[in-house]
């Protein structure tokens, strides 16, 4: 394992980790999801380099190797989800140097900014994998883009966004019943969730700087002209908990995958019982990493 750096227009670096597979056969490029890190990928992406496949992962603006310290983290520049994707397009260009063929993942917010990535780079990557990710819900993204508008300030754009954390979360840990800390949410598996609260770099609370630039694509991701421009010949992996409240349960995913299919898409949804946000880090996480790898092989 290695690390990789790319740099977007505005001259702004972004780092992540390279897991080398011996051999290899193709190329996943991977984004993680927001109050985490690349690290926490290691071993999906030893699975998958046993298996053939190199695995590049992306640290999130503000994240991982892209924080200098655990007190760096979830700070964002302007437009700090605009910029995380344009530096998707610079990772996939340097992976495709290698000259496999290419797929790319997203987890989560990583699973958004690839939708975005989609719709602005359609020839980028043709089998895409969405993880933990969400569909559908404009109105609510929409509502988010005013509150962060209305809150935020150059004083405190680099200072925890109370509101919009309590907003964005609170509804996440009441979704498990009976739940003994915040982050029950995650998974079942209790040590991925004691493992990520005691991680410095994993749960920061995120800035006003941060739902700026996460509400003002989000808040038109899902719209009509964005979604007609995702090309028609991608084949798409969508893979959820069928408890995970981020996804709706399932029916947010359900409306992305109707999405994709109207526009020509091929589409395949896995809900799985029993799991909820990380299905990567659940206990039967092996399911998971046989049904990604079922998807990349395919067709080869």
């Amino acid at each position: 394992m290695k690390e990789f750096e790319v740099t977007i227009q505005s001259g702004e670096a972004f780092k992540g980790r390279h897991y080398e597979a011996k051999g290899a056969k193709m190329t996943l490029c991977l984004i993680t999801g927001m109050c985490e890190h690349s690290l926490r990928y290691k071993d999906f992406a030893s699975f998958l380099n046993c298996k053939g496949i190199d695995v590049y992962v992306l640290d999130l603006m503000g994240q991982g190797l892209n924080a200098t310290s655990p007190e760096d983290c979830q700070k964002w520049s302007e437009h700090g989800f605009a910029k995380t994707v344009e530096a998707i397009n610079m990772m996939v260009k340097l992976a495709e140097k290698d000259g496999l063929p290419l797929a790319l993942m997203g987890h989560s917010t990583g699973s958004f900014m690839v939708q975005r990535h989609m719709q602005l780079y359609p020839s980028d990557a043709k089998k895409i994998i969405l993880c933990g990710s969400n569909g559908g819900q404009r109105a609510l993204m929409k509502a988010g883009k005013a509150i962060a508008k209305l809150t935020t300030t150059k004083k405190n754009v680099d200072k925890p966004a109370k509101l919009l954390n309590k907003l964005a979360f609170d509804s996440y840990a009441k979704a498990v019943a009976s739940a003994k800390t915040d982050f029950d949410w995650l998974s079942y598996d209790e040590k991925n969730v004691a493992d990520y609260i005691a991680d410095p770099y994993c749960g920061v609370p995120n800035t006003h700087g941060f739902w700026m630039g996460f509400f003002e694509e989000m808040a038109h991701i899902w719209d009509k002209p964005n979604m007609d421009r995702i090309s028609p010949e991608a084949e798409v992996l969508i893979i959820s908990g069928k408890e995970d409240p981020v996804g709706q349960f399932g029916s947010g995913l359900l409306w992305l995958r109707d999405q994709y299919k109207a526009r020509g898409l091929k589409v395949v949804l896995h809900l799985y019982p029993n799991m909820r946000h990380e299905v990567l880090n659940e206990e039967k996480k092996q399911e998971v990493y046989d049904d990604v790898l079922r998807f990349l092989e395919e067709g080869k």
